[in-house]
C-alpha cells in the first residue's frame, strides 16, 4: 500500500514507513511528561468551572476548619467533612486537567497511560483525529529519484506541530 499524489500520480510513498513515522513521532510527543501541560488549554470554559469549584470546595473546607479550630463542631466530624471534601476537591481537580485536553486526546493522556498501546488500540478515524489536534500539516515531498527500488527518505516527511 502506498501513499499516492491525486491528481496525476506523479508522487508515492510507502503507506507503512511514513505510518511509522507518524506513529513514533505522535508516541514520543504524547510520551513526554509534560503533555498534559503543554497541550491543555487554561482557559477553556470548562476547565475554569472546574478550578472554580476546586476553589470553592477549599474554601469550605477551610471554613469547616476554622470551626473546628473554634471548637464548634468535633474532631471526628470534621474528619469525616474533610474526608468527603478532599475526595471532591481531588475529583474538580482532575476534571479541570482532563477538560482542558482535546477530547481527541483524552484516552491517551490518562495518567500513567502507556501511550503506545493505547495508540494501536485506537481505530483509524479516532487516530485521523490525533493527527488532526496534533499537526498544522504533514507533508510528503517528492523523491529526488522516480526510479523504482529506490529506498524511501524519511526526510521527504515534513511536519508542523499545533502549538
Amino acid at each position: 500500500m502506498i501513499y499516492t499524489c491525486r491528481p496525476g500520480g506523479c508522487f508515492y510513498a510507502p503507506l507503512a514507513a511514513i505510518d511509522a513515522q507518524i506513529t513514533a513521532l505522535v508516541i514520543a510527543r504524547l510520551s513526554r511528561k509534560d503533555a498534559y501541560k503543554q497541550l491543555a488549554a487554561s482557559d477553556d470554559r470548562a476547565v475554569l468551572a472546574a478550578r472554580a469549584e476546586a476553589a470553592r470546595l477549599r474554601g469550605v473546607l477551610s471554613a469547616y476548619k476554622r470551626d473546628a479550630i473554634a471548637e464548634k463542631i468535633t474532631r471526628a466530624d470534621f474528619a469525616d467533612l474533610a474526608a468527603g471534601l478532599g475526595e471532591r476537591i481531588t475529583a474538580a481537580d482532575a476534571a479541570a486537567q482532563t477538560a482542558g485536553i482535546p477530547a481527541a486526546l483524552r484516552d491517551l493522556l490518562k495518567p500513567g497511560a502507556d501511550v503506545s498501546a493505547r495508540w494501536a488500540a485506537l481505530d483509524v478515524p479516532a487516530r485521523k483525529d490525533v493527527l488532526r489536534v496534533l499537526f498544522e500539516r504533514i507533508t510528503i515531498a517528492p523523491a529526488a529519484s522516480r526510479k523504482r527500488g529506490t529506498p524511501f527518505d524519511p526526510e521527504r516527511v515534513q511536519v508542523a506541530w499545533k502549538s
